[in-house]
């Protein structure tokens, strides 16, 4: 139970740590680190003038990885937000006809789930030619909400026996209606730890197709600095590694998180 209690601990105060940084990176981001061509700091390593050192254009790291965790935390939290009206309006509704929807509606998500989601997205960003962030939002959600859907399929089918559901459809109830008012409040904690470990890999893919080059342009986003780095690793290792331990910390609190939060809201822990 101890050790349950500190992974929620710790993962919400990581977590709550990079949400931070995200919302005032603006204003604790050193200025060198918003740009521009610094030829007498260029590839500079850490000291004490620069914490983290400087990149290939002379700009502050530290400045570049604070303004990335804006652009993780955007970037993770819209396609959440996306896949999870998206899945979880389609398995609900799914879940709760059943019949010919539930069979359609399964049958794409089993195309979708045995497609590379990274390959899709990359398909996807390749067909519109513009690496914008609701370009690369649209990309990640295009295969993101379908695990939200089987979650939320697997919780209809069992809520839809309830006497609440039963007396909501012997009042004249419509399905729309009883899906929205009866069984999405009642499947919400899955849904939202879900969405703790959705966030995670929304993150790590977003830092995928910026190494690639697909993510948003103009941005000090953390796979681009993975890139960058990565051409100086033999010379300037501290390039790569930094922006690669704000990926793996983030990543990780998310993933105690979710953990944490999964153990709380599990009845059998709760008994």
């Amino acid at each position: 139970m101890k050790g349950r209690r500190l992974n929620l601990r710790v993962g919400a105060g990581i977590t709550a740590a990079v949400v931070f940084v995200a919302i005032a990176a603006p204003m604790i981001a050193p200025g060198e680190g918003r740009g521009g061509v610094r030829l007498e700091s260029q590839l500079q390593s850490p000291g004490a003038g620069r914490i983290l050192g400087c990149d290939e254009n002379g700009a502050d790291l530290l400045g570049r990885i604070v303004l990335g965790a804006r652009v993780a935390v955007l970037v993770g939290v819209l396609t959440v937000m996306v896949s999870l009206a998206l899945g979880t309006a389609i398995g609900a509704m799914s879940g709760y006809l059943g019949g010919p929807v539930d069979e359609l509606f399964m049958r794409v998500v089993d195309v979708l789930m045995s497609f590379p989601g990274v390959l899709l997205a990359i398909g996807i960003i390749a067909v519109t030619q513009s690496p914008s962030y609701a370009s690369v939002v649209c990309a990640l959600s295009a295969t993101g909400w379908v695990g939200y859907a089987r979650m939320a399929r697997a919780q209809a089918q069992v809520l839809r026996g309830r006497e609440f559901v039963l007396a909501a459809e012997a009042m004249g109830a419509s399905p729309m209606r009883i899906v929205a008012a009866h069984l999405v409040p009642n499947m919400l904690a899955p849904l939202i730890v879900q969405a703790t470990f959705g966030m995670a890999g929304a993150i790590l893919a977003e830092a995928s197709l910026s190494f690639l080059g697909l993510g948003p342009q103009d941005s000090s986003s953390w796979g681009a600095l993975l890139d960058q780095g990565a051409q100086y690793l033999a010379i300037r290792w501290h390039m790569a590694v930094f922006p690669g331990i704000a990926l793996f910390v983030t990543v990780l609190g998310l993933n105690l998180f979710g953990d944490g939060l999964r153990d709380m809201l599990d009845p059998k822990t709760l008994r």
